[in-house]
């Protein structure tokens, strides 16, 4: 199946256009949740002001708990700021478009016009 997945954060929520997207084929919602995630650990990653946010939590969470994994504590902290959306690509419509047709396509709609044409929600990950 072809999915449009929209990746950001619950820190900003996409604000100042920090998000990632993209047109992939996957055998399943479970995958496409995946990568969705990882899309969302990559936005997270890239603005410095969520990581800084997200190592202050780690650290006070790490100063009252002597028996946690800094690695584990981290993963749950990132794990609460991920946020992807993930909807399945309408083929009655697009069928005859490319994953790089649908891309292009998203440059020249809003989000929601492209949802709206080309798409139908499947997943959503709050």
């Amino acid at each position: 199946m072809r999915v449009y997945i929209c990746a950001d954060d619950n820190f900003y929520g996409g604000l100042h256009g920090m998000n990632s997207q993209c047109i992939t084929n996957v055998s399943d919602i479970k995958e496409a949740d995946e990568i969705g995630r990882e899309m969302s650990l990559d936005v997270i990653e890239s603005y410095p002001a969520i990581t800084d946010e997200i190592d202050s939590q780690v650290e006070a969470i790490m100063e009252t708990n002597d028996d946690c994994c800094e690695e584990d504590v981290r993963e749950e902290v990132l794990g609460e700021d991920t946020n992807w959306t993930v909807w399945e690509i309408n083929e009655d419509v697009a069928g005859d478009l490319t994953n790089q047709q649908l891309e292009e396509l998203l440059d020249e709609y809003l989000d929601e016009e492209f949802i709206s044409k080309y798409c139908k929600k499947v997943a959503s990950w709050d």
